[in-house]
């Protein structure tokens, strides 16, 4: 935030401790919240960096810490020093004596005990590190246009190209590579799938809207807000990922077929010392039991859900309101029944 962001996201983790073990969330910080809360801006912050050390100068004053730094800030130093002009040569040298006469003194009750022992230097702050927080390099706002303006959302992912990418790089070869590969791309494809047909959809007429969205989604299944999508509402869906992803799983079949038959002898070694480190290891990784080929069931943000297939959508919607009225009149066709007491 001392560069002047106003909203930051950090910290990406797990939401609680007994939560599973997969990232969900993030911490947001506010700049005025952050303000309110510690009494610290952007400038303030940057006078911390200064006097205890920060990422482009380690060592700031000699033995100042950061609670001491932090008080500095609040009494309103690194405010004056910020509105200084890096040749203002006296108005540099009036502000560091102010700041050690207050850090020795502490005559005006800025910090909570006296910092005799502290040394401000006569070159503090260094004005390169100053101007480096003070005027960061950023994209000016018609770069910023240029970028949006040559960034095409629309353009298709290459599955071919990112499959031999991903083949050469990480080594995800034949069937087994295809199967991994497929498994972390489907999701993502089918949620860009989803987006690109509300972005520009040029299909015709229900029947054929309702085609192309078969060949997406074979059904929804449920809904649901979950603390692990922040509470946002999701609609789980049933798809085929080699459906989605289009990849020759034939191809990566006889790939890996002539990669085993053109196999060298170091190649043959190799594999019999890697079963060997396998028979050595303590613990056995399960097999995989994951097939791209059969329906697999992801839950997709709502609002990208009726974006992509708003006609399925639309029907699953009818067809559980109309369970829920079939429901209501079954329990209040069940009548009370009252039993008649005998008498003499």
């Amino acid at each position: 935030m001392m560069f002047g962001c106003t909203l930051q996201l950090r910290n990406w983790s797990k939401e609680g401790p007994r939560s599973n073990k997969r990232p969900t969330h993030v911490n947001v910080y506010q700049a005025d919240e952050t303000k309110a809360r510690s009494g610290l801006d952007s400038e303030a912050m940057v006078l911390i960096a200064l006097m205890s050390g920060g990422d482009y100068l380690p060592v700031g004053i000699p033995k100042c810490g950061i609670k001491v730094a932090c008080e500095a800030a609040r009494a309103g130093f690194g405010h004056d020093l910020c509105r200084l002009s890096k040749d203002d040569t006296a108005g540099l040298d009036e502000w560091r004596g102010r700041l050690l006469h207050e850090l020795h003194t502490n005559e005006s009750g800025f910090f909570r005990t006296k910092h005799k022992s502290l040394m401000v230097p006569s070159n503090f702050p260094n004005s390169t590190v100053l101007g480096y927080y003070t005027h960061p390099t950023v994209s000016t706002p018609g770069q910023l246009d240029c970028i949006r303006a040559q960034t095409n959302w629309k353009t298709p992912i290459d599955v071919p190209q990112l499959r031999n990418f991903v083949a050469e790089t990480f080594k995800w070869l034949g069937f087994p590579g295809a199967k991994k590969f497929i498994r972390g791309l489907a999701p993502t494809l089918l949620i860009s799938k989803l987006h690109t047909y509300s972005i520009n959809c040029s299909i015709n007429g229900p029947d054929e809207q309702m085609r192309y969205e078969s060949m997406l989604v074979h059904t929804i299944c449920d809904r649901r807000m979950h603390e692990s999508a922040g509470k946002t509402p999701e609609l789980r869906v049933a798809y085929t990922p080699i459906n989605t992803v289009e990849l020759d799983l034939a191809l990566e079949e006889s790939v890996q077929i002539e990669n085993f038959i053109s196999g060298s002898k170091s190649g043959q070694s190799d594999a019999r010392e890697d079963r060997k480190s396998r028979s050595r290891s303590p613990s056995k990784r399960a097999k995989s039991t994951y097939d791209p080929t059969q329906v697999q069931k992801i839950w997709i943000p709502e609002s990208v859900v009726k974006l992509g297939i708003p006609l399925m959508a639309e029907t699953w919607e009818d067809d559980l309101k109309n369970l829920k009225k079939s429901s209501t009149k079954k329990v209040s066709a069940r009548k009370p029944t009252s039993k008649l007491n005998g008498g003499m």
